[in-house]
């Protein structure tokens, strides 16, 4: 999202706006830094029940690493 955010940027409110890109980063770093919860499906597999924070901390540093790359290379 990092990367919609870069290439549709026009601001805030405006007709060109950032706001739904916005929202589904901050969903998606909640998600990564929470866990799925006890609904999710992945909790009944072994190696996924133990969550930790710095799973999510390390997805999110991959995914700052990973969008980064993509806007070096993108210009």
């Amino acid at each position: 999202m990092l990367n919609a955010i870069s290439v549709k940027w026009g601001g805030f409110f405006s007709p060109q706006g950032v706001e739904y890109e916005t929202i589904l980063a901050v969903a998606a770093a909640n998600l990564a830094l929470t866990g799925a919860g006890g609904f999710a499906l992945d909790r009944f597999v072994p190696g996924l029940r133990d969550y930790k924070i710095g799973y999510g901390l390390a997805a999110i540093a991959l995914a700052f690493l990973a969008a980064g790359t993509a806007l070096l290379i993108r210009n």
